[in-house]
């Protein structure tokens, strides 16, 4: 279901306050939720998971809740997606109708398999129904974001780093009146929460696991305030100066270059994800098309 349909089904069982279009105008994002609508079922916990929080602390136990139970209702989401229409995006052929998969993500949490298959195949499909000639994607890494200007912006960032460290607040209050508040900025930033938290993954490098989260807060928070709020500024799209580079002889830092490609073996797994459910590789997506940022990620699409 859309996410805007799960806010208003369980309203009686969240205490968030809200004013909601059911239809959104100005918005390009359209976010699915994969939602445990049963009843009968009040977690995600595996058999072993139960037997571990029934020895457990009450501390833990509420704890290992927070993240399984039903009770906090944003436990039914097993897994989401999050799609941008680019109607915006000048740089498309006129006979393309074409919308982009901005994020998916199958919960950390949850207890069933083919979470993002599911996902995929109803992106798909009403993709068809809407008619849609084209799907696009990048696939983000933490190598290819690299740029020639890095190492500068971490001189500038430790430069500046005490200051920020230890500024008054007063700068956060102007903020907010400069802004101010909207009546749904509570729910956004608790969703961003929510999403976040099903996004974290265990990694092992060396012989070592920790840790991480392959997406952004900040990039999940914009996209869920966009879609709930309904607004959008076209304007941001436009601020990025692509890089002229030669394609057949790409350099360091351009598309087909050494980051890009470090950065597509990181994630080869997630490539051919995308890869068994149609889509190919195309590189003018990013440096024609301009379909995202500067970033020479590897970017896919997938005819429909």
């Amino acid at each position: 279901m859309r996410l805007k349909d799960f806010i208003t089904k369980y309203s009686d069982e969240h205490d968030y306050i809200f004013d909601i279009n059911k239809k959104n105008k100005n918005s390009p994002y359209n976010i699915l939720v994969l939602v445990d609508v049963r009843e009968n079922v009040t977690s995600t916990m595996s058999k072993e998971r139960k037997k571990i929080c029934q020895r457990a602390c009450r501390a833990r136990r509420n704890r290992i809740k927070q993240k399984y139970h039903y009770s906090n209702i944003f436990n039914r989401i097993h897994g989401f997606l999050a799609t941008e229409d680019q109607n915006h995006n000048e740089n498309i052929p006129k006979d393309k109708k074409v919308f982009s998969l901005s994020l998916i993500c199958s919960s950390s949490y949850s207890d069933k398999r083919g979470v993002g298959s599911i996902l995929m195949d109803t992106m798909i499909d009403l993709g068809k129904k809407s008619n849609y000639t084209d799907i696009i994607l990048e696939v983000a890494n933490e190598h290819t974001a690299q740029t020639e200007s890095d190492e500068e912006s971490e001189e500038e960032s430790s430069e500046s780093e005490e200051e920020y460290t230890w500024s008054d607040s007063s700068s956060d209050e102007e903020s907010d009146e400069e802004y101010g508040t909207d009546i749904n900025d509570d729910l956004v930033e608790r969703l961003t929460r929510e999403f976040l938290r099903k996004t974290f993954r265990l990694r092992t490098e060396n012989g070592c696991t920790f840790p991480y989260y392959n997406i952004e807060e900040k990039y999940i928070n914009d996209i869920i305030h966009s879609y709930i709020n309904d607004e959008y500024d076209s304007d941001d799209y436009y601020e990025y100066e692509f890089p002229i580079f030669d394609v057949n002889e790409p350099g360091e830092f351009d598309y087909g270059g050494y980051y890009y490609n470090k950065g597509k073996q990181s994630q080869i797994g997630l490539f051919r994800f995308y890869e068994k459910f149609g889509f190919i590789e195309d590189g003018k997506l990013n440096y024609e098309w301009k379909a995202f940022t500067t970033d020479p990620f590897p970017c896919l699409i997938k005819s429909l």
